[in-house]
């Protein structure tokens, strides 16, 4: 036991970040009190596997709900109060003020508080308001939500709001449907973290597959009837559409802890130290609600990540217990599914490093996975982005099938033990006709670099 028997630990906030550190906290103090406030009716989701309920491989949203009260209690041996808000944490008298399902109040004293509430979908102005036929793609509520929806009728006309990692994934379930579907997107060209190059791919597969792409729409407008929206303009363009979603991002949900005197920090998530302690050392955040420290720069950053709000989760709740864990910075490393293809990025984008006083330089790729006798040989487009000085990796980006994986994680323990660029064309990569190249992609990239 690390803390005393008496002490009562209270985490805000029960999907990813929130659950990890509330069975953490009980594994590690198991004589003391943990407990979990959810506002919503559900704890422990699979938000990442939400888009492919459209294309059918999720049957329902029941299957991504992992754990509710009842059994998260009973496994983890910590009390969940599902459908209750966190209205106030009282700093000066070292409690929490909720608000149950049945609309009534109480509190509770604390030893100690992880916040974990998560963040929230950004809603652009032209879909504010209560409309039948919009839906963002946030949580489980709103794919419960989508399921009723299309349950009556599935519709014709969708039109994707966003072309990031998420809007990209959406229109790649959708096709299986065979919609009609419009990807609009306020920045130039789709991906805008990426580079133009890797941008330029995705463009032309989404063309191939029939998407129609609009960019560069800084202003949207919408025309509702019936308590829809029917209409989308943006410039001189007028789309029909029958259904829209929302993938234009997050913010952080930090109402509850601005207004218990936290400091959030630049990129607007709740300010913590390497201990994920916020400062009131009482309290600690961890997840989408929190800011992280992004590894390359040394900069902090906003980074909606499963994996990274269940890493700090944990280290939360280590941290509360007084183990003293640090986090340390992060690498970025996000890939999704597109189509035939699959695309990611780990570490930052050459924009990225010229804008943090980085010179660069990068070399680009196309090999094939496997020899070209293998009948699913393809070709793979990678980018390794260097600082010029010492050729250190900075970052990578990849479009083509599951191998990418491998390769974004190879340059995401490169870049986490500072190891050169041009080490990638000493590596001892695998090799299996059915599985791996004679010639790995990241090998032929290292001999390039000079």
């Amino acid at each position: 036991m690390i803390l005393k028997k008496i002490d009562t630990l209270v985490v805000i906030g029960g999907n990813a970040a929130g659950a990890a550190a509330a069975a953490r906290l009980k594994k590690l103090n198991p004589d003391a009190e943990v407990i979990l406030f959810e506002k919503s009716p559900y704890i422990s989701t699979g938000t990442c596997e939400m888009p492919f309920y459209f294309s059918g491989e999720i049957k329902s949203p029941d299957q991504l709900v992992f754990f509710n009260a009842e059994s998260f209690q009973r496994e983890k041996g910590v009390k969940v109060y599902t459908g209750t808000e966190v209205l106030h944490i009282d700093r000066k008298r070292r409690e929490v003020v909720y608000k149950g399902s049945n609309e009534s109040t109480g509190s509770l004293p604390y030893s100690k508080v992880i916040i974990a509430t998560g963040s929230k979908a950004v809603i652009p102005p032209a879909f504010e308001g209560n409309f039948k036929n919009v839906f963002s793609l946030k949580s489980i509520s709103d794919l419960y939500g989508i399921h009723a929806y299309f349950s009556n009728k599935i519709p014709q006309k969708i039109t994707v709001i966003g072309g990031g990692y998420i809007g990209l994934e959406v229109c790649d379930s959708l096709s299986v449907m065979h919609n009609d579907i419009t990807l609009i997107e306020k920045e130039d060209r789709i991906l805008p973290q990426a580079s133009t190059e890797l941008s330029a791919l995705l463009l032309e597969i989404l063309k191939k597959k029939g998407i129609n792409v609009i960019t560069g729409a800084k202003e949207i407008r919408s025309f509702e009837a019936e308590g829809k929206i029917k209409k989308i303009k943006t410039g001189s363009l007028l789309t029909d559409t029958c259904f829209t979603i929302l993938a234009s991002g997050f913010r952080p949900e930090t109402a509850l802890a601005s207004a218990a005197g936290l400091i959030t920090g630049a990129s607007g998530g709740i300010k913590t130290d390497v201990f994920q302690r916020t400062n009131d050392f009482d309290i600690c955040a961890a997840g989408d609600c929190t800011e992280y420290r992004e590894f390359i720069t040394n900069r902090s950053m906003l980074y909606f990540s499963a994996t990274a709000s269940y890493k700090s989760g944990h280290s939360a709740a280590e941290n509360i217990s007084g183990l003293k864990r640090q986090i340390g910075g992060l690498v970025k490393n996000l890939s999704f599914r597109f189509f035939d293809n699959y695309a990611g990025l780990a570490g930052i984008s050459e924009k990225e490093a010229i804008e943090n006083g980085f010179v660069t330089d990068s070399v680009t790729v196309v090999a094939d996975n496997l020899p070209k006798v293998m009948p699913e040989s393809r070709k793979t487009f990678g980018k390794i982005i260097y600082r010029k000085s010492d050729k250190m990796i900075l970052g990578a980006e990849f479009i083509g099938g599951k191998e990418i994986s491998g390769y974004l994680d190879t340059v995401s323990v490169m870049i986490k033990n500072r190891i050169s660029a041009v080490r990638l064309s000493e590596m001892d990569f695998n090799y299996t006709p059915s599985l791996s190249p004679f010639i790995n992609l990241l090998t032929i990239a290292g001999k390039k670099i000079k």
